[in-house]
């Protein structure tokens, strides 16, 4: 879903109409979009799912989180993720472009991501196998 549609599906939750094509035609959202409005992927307290590298490359593992902070430094909006693991630490802070890479909003995304970063790191090592020569 695009900026714009999550915008306006906001909007119309909390005016309390539910007249899309009105509030689509009124340019409210295109104005305040363009000049600097930005619709978040995530609230406070959402709950989310990390995918991790564990330490000393033990593979991925995946973490029930929740979004704590949501900043703004000038350089970029970051997401400030509260999670349990002594490994680690208990917070980390993500980009924007880290959803739907190793922040995902339900368990099985995650898990579909976690098998992907599988077979690719199983694929390289069979590459790597394939082309050592004697």
């Amino acid at each position: 879903m695009k900026d714009r549609e999550r915008f306006l599906k906001l909007i119309l939750q909390y005016s309390g109409t539910e007249d899309y094509k009105k509030a689509a035609d009124s340019g409210l959202v295109d104005y305040l979009l363009k000049h600097g409005v930005c619709v978040t992927p995530c609230k406070v307290w959402d709950k989310t799912y990390l995918l991790l590298k564990r330490a000393n490359n033990a593979g991925y593992y995946i973490y029930e989180s929740k979004c704590v902070r949501i900043t703004d430094n000038g350089y970029g909006v970051y997401y400030s993720m509260a999670f349990d693991c002594p490994e680690i630490g208990n917070t980390l802070e993500f980009g924007i472009c880290d959803f739907g890479k190793c922040v995902f909003f339900t368990r099985r995304e995650a898990e579909k991501r976690l098998k992907l970063e599988i077979i690719h790191s199983n694929g390289l090592r069979l590459a790597k196998a394939r082309y050592r020569t004697a």
